[in-house]
């Protein structure tokens, strides 16, 4: 039977590779009583593919038609348990849209603000623009954001003006300079007047950080959202203050270019 089956199949139970590979192994043997590897002992008692032991060490083989049922029956019902959440929460995202006056959402904690940043990043076509500054939260405070990382090198064009808190900081700094190396075009500017992103013309996402809470505003197509794409385009045209460091000793980077922070 192992040599008819691939250990990698038996992933759908949560089992490992080793797990899978033992237990393809105990059914070749052609005994309901086996002696399981330690190692992976526990986790194929978890899975129900083995029964009870005896004190020798021996343990009885289930029969995996009974398993395999139990678990096609629980993915199942999550199936529909997931197909009726998806109508209630549909019903909730279509109201706001056939009454035509929902022209912002509030977000309420860093986790529902990142969800929506990041899934609303990954559906842009053509640019992410993006004000830029403090506070940081320590726990991300000199990391790329990773969903950048995987849309720069697709050709998404990514225009951040960052504000003069994130050139005094080596950790911010150091996570520029490397959104710079993949792409990101990038300026500094001392009146940065809120953190915001835009996807292409489709959304806006207002930040706002207030100690530990974390509040966002996600704008819809709206005159307001129209302002907020005009505020940005102001910003990034014009020139760093008179005075402001240089780009090589902004970021420590050797790859950004003169010039191409302040335009």
């Amino acid at each position: 039977m192992a040599s008819t089956m691939d250990a990698h199949q038996l992933h759908r139970l949560g089992l490992s590779g080793e797990a899978a590979e033992a237990y393809l192994t105990l059914l070749a043997q052609g005994s309901r009583r086996v002696i399981p590897p330690e190692p992976v002992r526990a986790e194929l008692a978890a899975a129900g593919l083995l029964g009870e032991s005896g004190d020798d060490g021996v343990w009885l083989l289930n029969d995996p038609r009974q398993v395999l049922r139990a678990v096609a029956r629980r993915h199942r019902r999550q199936a529909e348990a997931v197909l009726h959440l998806e109508h209630q929460l549909g019903s909730l995202w279509d109201r706001p849209t056939e009454s035509g006056t929902e022209i912002v959402e509030v977000l309420h904690g860093r986790s529902a603000v990142t969800q929506v940043a990041d899934s609303s990043q990954l559906a842009v076509r053509h640019e992410v623009r993006s004000l830029d500054r403090g506070p940081y939260s320590p726990s991300t405070a000199g990391e790329m954001c990773p969903i950048q990382r995987q849309m720069l090198p697709r050709g998404i064009r990514y225009r951040t003006v960052y504000g003069e808190d994130a050139a005094a900081a080596p950790d911010i700094r150091r996570a520029i300079g490397e959104s710079v190396d993949l792409g990101e075009e990038a300026r500094v500017h001392a009146a940065v007047p809120m953190r915001l992103r835009l996807m292409d013309d489709d959304l806006g996402l207002i930040v706002l950080n207030e100690e530990e809470r974390v509040t966002g505003v996600v704008v819809h197509p709206s005159p307001l959202l129209d302002a907020l794409i005009g505020l940005f385009d102001s910003i990034w045209r014009r020139r760093c203050p008179s005075g402001w460091p240089t780009t090589s000793r902004i970021w420590t980077t050797s790859t950004v270019r003169p010039g191409s922070c302040c335009g």
